[in-house]
């Protein structure tokens, strides 16, 4: 399936060292059962898919328990993976439908990894 305007896919990549600031964690609070780096890649690639990109409130986030799944408020949900890269950054892509993407990831030497999330 081709990833269009009616498929989007969104993606986020963050170092791991990153910290996120407290203002931010407490805006991530609702989400508080995902450590707080986690929580803001899925919402950045969650943003991204949607077309709000930050414009899309967090408090509009919702985790579905016990899945990998989110839902906007009034809107879409979308499946997020994460992914910890050699380069120790913190890949999240979200799609908003049940095919997922197929992910082509450069890595250190060049060679590309195909991968499903």
């Amino acid at each position: 399936m081709a990833f269009t305007a009616e498929h989007p896919v969104g993606i986020d990549v963050e170092p791991c060292s990153r910290s996120v600031p407290p203002a931010v964690v407490e805006l991530l609070a609702p989400l508080a059962e995902h450590e707080a780096l986690t929580a803001w890649t899925a919402y950045e690639a969650i943003a991204k898919a949607d077309g709000r990109g930050i414009g899309l409130p967090i408090g509009h986030l919702t985790h579905i328990p016990g899945s990998a799944r989110w839902r906007v408020t009034g809107g879409e949900e979308y499946a997020v993976v994460h992914r910890e890269l050699m380069t120790d950054s913190l890949l999240a892509v979200a799609w908003n439908n049940e095919t997922p993407p197929l992910l082509a990831i450069a890595t250190v030497d060049g060679v590309s990894q195909s991968s499903t999330p």
